[in-house]
């Protein structure tokens, strides 16, 4: 059960919680008695995300979801449907929610955003019709240069379906592009979506296509798919992950022998494990706060500074005392040996999440077995970014994409490029991210 907000009259609490479903629904709860005592939204399909109030009234306005990777309102019956079918008419193809308006409905303030938008505020006036833009988050980007994203169904090996994002390269190579393969940290109740992300379409701008796939474990699918990713580290996520590979691969816009996979925390493990699992599916794998011993991260992780956090660690990764032979022959850093693949290292000194060892074991043994690899330390860096440290790995990562994706073509300055802008450090987590 999470907790949103207090209802408009400030008696009861406004939660998201499964309630005896599959999904996560939107509730009103007593607080004195801790029962719902009413649910105010819930699909079938997907989870409830977020709640939109607005700040002076307090009227709960909407509630949001993903659905096909993009964000959706289910707005409440004060607000007029004239008003949001008319901004949603619009900025067809976006995601649009309304923010505040005045008790007539004439006067509202939005955002809008998507995959090709990274958000923008507009005010409205309903009677003349009228959008004028207020502010949008980075203006220097050419939105015109950005590249759209496409959602698709993948079937995993076990029958479990997940659902993947495609972005294709912005510019037309006149030929297949390079695919470069994305799974998110986490890797339980985190998820990718189809909204703008700075490094896919900075990759795109470059004429790399990006593959993103929410593998099971991942939020806003229902109770059922969360659990399935329990203690599936390098089997059914990974499994997963080939689902997504497999389907993109097959596409006519996707070079199928040019392929590397990308990933921070669990993604940087996610990369690894792919290349011991594949000798020679890809070209190149890049890990950055990448784990690659999972018994260590009970040892020399902030996850271990918690009974609470070390209590899901037992449950959705496995338990050291019973399970630790699984949790060994599922690391990477146990089977160095067995890869091909040239790889990419980055980490940083102050990581306390992903512990600088991690990344020093993996070296230590790429080192020891020959194996072609690169290694690349930020001193002073975290489990999360600086502006500065986001673009440094992010340039890192395009020239070691070039080398191994687009062999022969020098490696250029960003300038006239897609900027690499990052609002915010991505988030610390409970989970290893």
């Amino acid at each position: 059960m999470d907790l949103l907000g207090l209802m408009p009259d400030g008696k009861n609490l406004i939660v998201t919680a499964y309630n005896g479903r599959d999904t996560k629904g939107l509730h009103e709860l007593d607080p004195a008695t801790g029962e719902i005592v009413e649910t105010l939204f819930v699909r079938d399909d997907v989870d409830v995300a977020d709640i939109i109030v607005d700040p002076i009234s307090r009227e709960l306005i909407s509630a949001q979801y993903m659905k096909n990777g993009e964000a959706r309102y289910h707005y409440f019956e004060s607000y007029g449907k004239n008003l949001i079918d008319d901004l949603r008419a619009e900025y067809p193809g976006q995601s649009v929610v309304v923010l505040s308006s005045s008790a007539d409905r004439r006067h509202s303030v939005f955002h809008v955003s998507g995959t090709t938008n990274p958000g923008a505020y507009y005010f409205h006036d309903a009677r003349t019709g009228r959008s004028t833009l207020v502010a949008e988050y980075g203006p220097s980007i050419d939105r015109d240069a950005l590249s759209s994203s496409t959602s698709f169904v993948a079937k995993s090996e076990d029958g479990t379906e997940i659902e993947a994002y495609l972005t294709l390269p912005s510019t037309d190579p006149g030929e297949p592009a390079p695919l470069v393969v994305m799974p998110h940290g986490g890797p339980i109740d985190i998820r990718d979506s189809r909204e703008y992300d700075p490094l896919v379409q900075y990759l795109a701008s470059w004429g790399f296509a990006v593959l993103q796939p929410n593998y099971r474990g991942s939020s806003g699918y229902g109770l059922k798919f969360i659990e399935a990713g329990k203690k599936e580290w390098a089997r059914g996520i990974e499994d997963d992950i080939d689902a997504a590979v497999d389907h993109a691969r097959a596409l006519p816009e996707i070079d199928a022998d040019r392929i590397c996979i990308v990933g921070a925390s669990y993604g940087g493990f996610s990369a690894i494990a792919s290349v011991v699992r594949h000798k020679n599916r890809y070209r190149c794998a890049i890990s950055w706060n990448g784990v690659s011993d999972i018994p260590l991260l009970a040892d020399s992780s902030d996850m271990a500074d918690s009974k609470r956090v070390m209590l899901y660690y037992e449950k959705f990764i496995g338990d050291l005392e019973s399970e630790r032979d699984k949790l060994v022959a599922a690391s990477p850093a146990y089977h160095v040996k067995e890869i091909e693949t040239p790889i990419l290292i980055v980490y940083g000194t102050a990581d306390r999440r992903v512990d600088q060892d991690h990344s020093h074991r993996m070296l230590l043994m790429l080192e020891t077995y020959g194996k072609e690899h690169e290694s690349m330390e930020i001193e002073g860096m975290q489990h999360g970014y600086t502006r500065d440290e986001w673009i440094d790995i992010a340039r890192a990562v395009r020239r070691y994409l070039t080398t191994h994706l687009l062999p022969g073509e020098e490696f250029r300055s960003d300038a006239g490029q897609v900027e690499v802008e990052s609002s915010t450090a991505p988030e610390e987590s409970e989970s290893p991210r």
